[in-house]
């Protein structure tokens, strides 16, 4: 995390961070929640570690642009990203699912890039699985809240301004 350098625009407010430096953090971060998936409890510094990436990699996809999205895909540090959204929101993580689905966008993607052009449409659409993904495994992680009397009162905090309200919009930012 030491290597993630966000830039703030003092004017704008606007804070930019690369997706390359947020993506080689979160990559370690999901071999610590893949490697601790079984255990019960999280130390406070991990909670404080994974708002911190959640934040910083939310900066980093709010100022990618149109160009840099289409072939965001297939970045390996993208898949980090969207892995650990799936880490850290979901009821359930199963490394097969994630990949099935995950190669299943790319694929959706890679048919926007047969002619002289990029289709933007296509590209739109491998994003729209993605959303489609993440709002399903947060309708569910709400339901889960919901039904727990010690939880139930953190079901809207699933819908902040966080990584998972980048991803889900992408589809409409081709």
């Amino acid at each position: 995390m030491n290597n993630i350098s966000p830039l703030l625009n003092e004017q704008t407010g606007e804070v930019r961070v690369d997706v390359r430096e947020v993506g080689a953090a979160i990559a370690k971060m999901n071999n610590i929640l893949t490697q601790k998936h079984n255990e019960q409890g999280v130390m406070p510094s991990t909670i404080s570690a994974i708002a911190f990436l959640d934040k910083m990699a939310a900066y980093a996809l709010r100022n990618t642009d149109s160009k840099d999205i289409q072939g965001l895909a297939f970045d390996p540090n993208f898949k980090e990203i969207v892995r650990f959204a799936q880490l850290t929101s979901s009821t359930e993580y199963n490394e097969q699912n994630f990949e099935g689905k995950y190669q299943q966008i790319t694929k959706k993607i890679s048919e926007a890039y047969g002619g002289d052009s990029v289709d933007k449409a296509i590209v739109a659409d491998g994003y729209r699985i993605l959303s489609q993904n993440i709002l399903s495994n947060m309708q569910a992680l709400g339901k889960n809240y919901a039904s727990k009397r010690a939880t139930e009162r953190f079901t809207e905090a699933i819908w902040s301004g966080n990584l998972n309200d980048e991803l889900i919009g992408l589809f409409q930012r081709v």
